[in-house]
């Protein structure tokens, strides 16, 4: 009579029986399985409300609600069924075209799917329910076991409190700090850095002992910095440096009342490429400081406290100057050298700027009358003498080049001080 599929036609019935090739699309194994697992729901009622609810012997879900077909078993991830769960049914179909793809793990692994487990409480492997009695049992014992408001129980207060399906279901989902991620709460003994306020707190009480012990103190007005990754190391505050991943690390400082100068470079949007600013960008952002520096000294002075940002250069006027970008102290700081009343010397350089290159003239700008501005003890080099005089140094050797040079002005071994801010050598510091 022919094949299966030929007799039913002439019977006019319809067979159950696939076409060849059926079972070698993925795609139908996955939908004939999940109509297996979906026939494994039994319907049940609570003994003491009266109440429907459902079960599934495969996965081993409850619920009150009526299960979907494609839920594969009422958990977050479908569950394969194993070959007894397939051979219960009697669909040796099924069980031969999971052998042809490779086996029951080998199908598991390409579907995506979760093994069946044997355990009891196998419906907390839904996270849904697992949080959901997490919440009860908040609602309950909070007050009884000492829990802290927005807090999850630790193991101890659930085996305590004989909630060991609680200590599997939460180790089934990754751990007590994962669940209490994936609920919004902390762990039960965690730091109070969590908070942002606890944090700054921590942060600009460790900044003002990093102050109180440094060398060089901050300028009068300046603000505190925020603490380096490498001083939180030495000092064994892993418990910050945690803060500072969990934390948006600009909204700490702000709330710390630090200045944060190490923080990723500003207007490049590359931070993981350590290059300078240029001129402009590094002007853009001292002229942001709070309160601006107001000399070359100052900047010095700064610079020795540790505030300088790896991308500001030490020195920016010879940095820049190589470059052809430089242009005074007062273009790059954005002050008025000379006219604070704090400012030790008028501003007299060709460039405007403390340090400068320009004899000693003159300058367009009025000297304040108080304090007296200091008396140079000699006249320096122009800048251009200055760097031929340097250029030679490093040209003919430290042997032929490095003893004193007679100053044309007093006949006397003076120093090659390039700047009035006491940057130079022998008679710069002294002028």
């Amino acid at each position: 009579l022919g094949d299966w599929a030929s007799v039913a036609l002439m019977l006019n019935l319809v067979s159950k029986r696939k076409p060849d090739g059926y079972w070698e699309n993925m795609d139908f194994l996955r939908d004939a399985l999940l109509q297996l697992v979906h026939a494994f729901w039994f319907e049940e009622v609570d003994a003491d409300t009266g109440q429907i609810f459902f079960y599934n012997d495969i996965s081993g879900a409850l619920t009150f609600e009526e299960p979907d077909e494609r839920s594969g078993g009422g958990l977050d991830v479908p569950v394969m069924p194993s070959v007894s769960d397939v051979l219960e049914a009697r669909r040796w179909d099924l069980h031969q075209a999971i052998c042809l793809h490779g086996g029951y793990k080998e199908v598991l692994e390409h579907l995506g799917w979760m093994h069946k487990r044997k355990s009891e409480n196998r419906h907390l492997l839904r996270f849904a329910t697992l949080a959901q009695e997490m919440e009860e049992f908040l609602e309950e014992n909070s007050a009884e076991h000492l829990i802290p408001p927005g807090r999850i129980p630790s193991q101890p207060v659930l085996l305590d409190a004989d909630r060991d399906d609680l200590v599997q279901g939460i180790k089934w989902h990754g751990g007590f700090t994962r669940v209490a991620r994936r609920v919004g709460r902390l762990p039960f003994a965690a730091s109070d850095l969590v908070e942002l306020r606890f944090a700054a707190a921590a942060f600009a009480e460790f900044a003002k002992s990093e102050t109180a012990a440094a060398r060089h103190p901050l300028p009068k007005g300046m603000r505190r910095i925020m603490p380096t990754d490498r001083q939180l190391i030495a000092a064994g505050r892993h418990d910050m440096r945690w803060a500072l991943r969990i934390h948006d690390r600009a909204k700490l400082a702000e709330v710390a009342g630090l200045s944060d100068p190490n923080a990723a470079p500003p207007l490049n949007g590359r931070g993981s490429q350590r290059r300078r600013l240029d001129y402009t960008e590094a002007r853009r952002y001292m002229h942001a400081l709070e309160p601006r520096l107001q000399s070359q000294r100052r900047f010095r002075e700064w610079s020795a406290a540790g505030n300088r940002a790896w991308f500001v250069p030490a020195d920016p006027k010879l940095y820049y100057s190589d470059r052809g970008a430089w242009v005074s102290w007062a273009h790059f700081l954005g002050v008025t050298i000379g006219s604070s009343p704090g400012s030790k010397r008028s501003s007299r350089s060709k460039d405007g700027g403390v340090g400068g290159s320009g004899d000693s003239g003159s300058g367009t700008q009025q000297q304040s009358p108080a304090p007296a501005p200091l008396q140079r003890v000699r006249k320096f080099r122009t800048y251009t003498e200055a760097r031929s005089y340097m250029w030679a140094l490093r040209r003919n050797g430290s042997s032929e080049g490095g003893g004193s040079v007679e100053d044309s002005s007093t006949g006397t071994g003076a120093g090659t001080g390039m700047d009035e801010g006491g940057g130079g050598g022998g008679g710069g510091g002294g002028g």
